[in-house]
């Protein structure tokens, strides 16, 4: 994968590239979600969450997120972007399946991680 950004090396030493990528541009529609999460004068109280990608090489920081009233949107949101990135490397003949997605909240505690290959099923 190519991609545009900052490159550097994390605490463990691992390569990191961060960038601002196309995750915010997959759109989910919270603000029904009345009732749980609610704060003050009935505002939903919203987390920031990290998506950073491992393509199997290099890990791929979400430095800006995107903030989402729970979790549970956090994960839909990472199944439908792990998706559409299977889908562009489709398109260009390839699957791969070694790559990931780890979802991190503001404090930078793992919340969710993915694993591409389990967003699909491999029909025979």
């Amino acid at each position: 994968m190519s991609h545009i950004g900052t490159e550097s090396e994390d605490h463990k030493g691992n390569h990191v590239l961060s960038i601002c990528w196309p995750i915010r541009y997959i759109v989910f529609d919270v603000s029904k979600r009345a009732g749980s999460g609610q704060g003050p004068l009935g505002r939903i109280a919203m987390t920031r969450f990290h998506f950073h990608l491992w393509d199997g090489e290099q890990l791929v920081r979400d430095v800006e997120g995107v903030e989402l009233s729970e979790l549970s949107t956090a994960r839909e949101r990472a199944l439908m972007a792990a998706r559409d990135v299977l889908a562009g490397e489709v398109r260009e003949g390839r699957l791969p399946l070694n790559m990931r997605l780890d979802v991190e909240d503001d404090a930078r505690n793992m919340v969710h991680q993915l694993h591409f290959r389990d967003v699909i099923q491999i029909l025979h």
